[in-house]
């Protein structure tokens, strides 16, 4: 079963990208070949039902639970819609009780409805928003540019990135809700991480839980040397590289985040700890955002020409009329981004709101109408965001 998932996990995903790949590698040995290029169409979430297929195969031969019996409460678990294209991961034990006993109820249904709607704002109106900043910045000419602006080109993808794949999320996890599923969180306020050890525990948490569970934990022994582990966490990561897509650049950013958890884990991880909180965050930062643009451009040579920018080895000047422009226009949508990535607004909200219910009897009329207001507003700036079609696709959508 495996090795038939696989199979065709490659087969559809990988093939064009390897066999381009060798040919190339051939030809520079003077050996002219070449292999037919197939034209598959991708199969939309492959990726990712695939992985839920290996891990019921797996769990049922590690008897974490017993074989189905019944073919479509299989089938409802590996085609359940909500998590069907951009996940979370789900395991089959965590579904297995509300596959068989579903308690639905209006406010399942409504906490779902509402869940649902911020992460449609989050895609569609967040990564909508600063998408395309990120995309006028990415193409602006060389004598508009400057190191500022290559900085907040590379910002804006991590923003956009983050507010993509966690609005994914919200939206799976809100519409598994209205039917009474409990599907498993994907992010955790990644940013707000103090190492890249940590915002590997926070980013995509159902991805690195399956790798640690399927392909880690079987390869790794305490009894191995250090020089074992360190070369099955590379394996790893540089897997979690190429599950994100087929190229160079996604391979180049598995192996440069295997490295810096290695670096981390064995040499400066116990500095990092003794660290104040905002030094950690801004190291993490820093770190996140250098290796996201990995992720950001389909070619190697458009990544080191950023790079480039970023560090000033193009000649760019630091600030310039561009610059002005630029944060004058799109200042306050970074503020409000940068916030909305951390835990800060829902603590306000929390704070607020406990503290209002102590002084007001009237705490709860008001909630009532000022929460479905704002979820209001959050649909009417979709809808109108999807009809004058400001949304773009992620350049990163290739997973």
């Amino acid at each position: 079963s495996i090795i038939i998932n696989l199979g065709f996990l490659g087969a559809f995903k990988y093939y064009n990208f390897f066999s381009q790949s060798f040919a190339e590698g051939i030809d520079l040995l003077g050996i002219h070949t070449s292999l037919a290029t197939l034209n598959f169409i991708l199969p939309v979430g492959i990726s990712f039902y695939t992985f839920e297929t290996i891990t019921y195969v797996v769990d049922v031969y590690r008897r974490v639970h017993k074989p189905l019996k019944n073919f479509w409460d299989y089938q409802l678990y590996i085609i359940l819609f909500p998590k069907l294209i951009a996940g979370p991961i789900a395991k089959y034990r965590n579904l297995e009780i509300q596959i068989n006993y579903r308690d639905e109820s209006i406010e399942k249904f409504a906490i779902g409805v509402r869940r649902f709607i911020i992460g449609l704002g989050k895609r569609v109106v967040f990564a909508g928003l600063i998408g395309n900043v990120f995309t006028e910045l990415s193409t602006i000419s060389s004598y508009d540019n400057s190191i500022i602006l290559a900085w907040v080109c590379s910002i804006a993808f991590t923003l956009e990135i983050y507010f993509t794949l966690s609005g994914y999320a919200d939206m799976a996890i809100g519409l598994g809700k209205m039917f009474s599923f409990d599907l498993p969180e994907n992010f955790n306020y990644p940013y707000s991480s103090r190492s890249i050890t940590e915002f590997w525990q926070r980013w995509q948490i159902t991805l690195i839980n399956w790798f640690k569970d399927y392909v880690y934990n079987p390869m790794s022994n305490k009894k191995h040397k250090i020089a074992r582990r360190i070369i099955n966490v590379l394996i790893v990561v540089v897997l979690i590289g190429l599950w994100q897509g087929a190229s160079w650049n996604l391979l180049i950013y598995g192996i440069i985040n295997g490295l810096l958890l290695i670096i981390e884990k064995k040499l400066i991880g116990k500095y990092l700890a003794k660290l104040p909180r905002i030094i950690g965050k801004i190291y993490t930062l820093f770190i996140v955002n250098l290796s996201f643009i990995w992720l950001a451009y389909d070619g190697f040579l458009e990544v080191i020409e950023s790079l480039k920018n970023m560090f000033g080895l193009n000649h760019l000047p630091i600030w310039n009329q561009t610059t002005d422009y630029v944060l004058l226009s799109y200042g306050f949508i970074f503020i409000v981004l940068c916030m909305a990535t951390s835990p800060l607004i829902t603590v306000f909200v929390t704070t607020f709101m406990r503290t209002t219910s102590k002084t007001t009897h009237n705490f709860e009329v008001v909630r009532c109408i000022v929460e479905p207001l704002f979820f209001l507003v959050i649909m009417i700036l979709v809808i109108v965001f999807l009809a004058v079609g400001s949304v773009n696709p992620l350049t990163y959508i290739g997973f």
